[in-house]
């Protein structure tokens, strides 16, 4: 069995990055995996770039964490049970791009 933790567990205010000292904490703490989260629309745009990832990835890394789950908060996904055609687009866009992340 292993133990993780949540970054927004370390996170202030709730959710929000940057998430490099909640994985910090996280891994100094022994834990064995963390999980990441995209809370808006933003963070998917502006904090989760190819360079961030690769950092948090090296980051999880040196600490031995493995990801367990990236989660992407549910507003942001609440298009897809939209009959607008443009909603549910919008939230499948927002899907690829966290399943990219």
């Amino acid at each position: 069995m292993k133990l993780g933790c949540a970054v927004w567990c370390f996170s202030h205010p709730h959710y929000a990055p940057p998430y490099e000292k909640a994985i910090e904490n996280i891994g100094n703490l022994g834990f064995d995996g963390t999980e990441l989260i995209a809370y808006t629309k933003e963070d998917l745009d502006n904090y989760y770039t190819a360079e961030r990832i690769n950092s948090l990835r090296k980051l999880c890394r040196s600490y031995k964490l493995e990801l367990s789950e990236f989660v992407l908060y549910e507003f942001l996904l609440s298009g897809l049970a939209s009959s607008d055609s443009r909603k549910k687009e919008e939230a499948l866009e927002i899907f690829e791009k966290g399943a990219r992340i």
